[in-house]
């Protein structure tokens, strides 16, 4: 495996891509089980989907398309 492997701009973009391509369907999923089913216990999920974009958004903060820096 390269260095840059995970951190390139195209790496970067295509991983926030499959990252959002794998919580949006359990958000639906979580919102339905809310909404229509009544499980409030729901909730702590959508807290832990919320707590991991947080983690992405703070990693990537003020980096735009660049991707990150070499890492070690």
């Amino acid at each position: 495996m390269g260095t840059e492997s995970f951190t390139a701009s195209s790496k970067t973009r295509r991983n926030l891509r499959w990252t959002t391509i794998a919580t949006v369907p359990c958000l639906l999923f979580l919102l339905y089980l809310i909404v229509v089913q009544g499980i409030t216990e729901a909730w702590i999920g959508m807290g832990i989907v919320a707590a991991v974009w947080a983690l992405i958004m703070w990693r990537f903060k003020g980096l735009g398309s660049s991707g990150l820096s070499p890492q070690r």
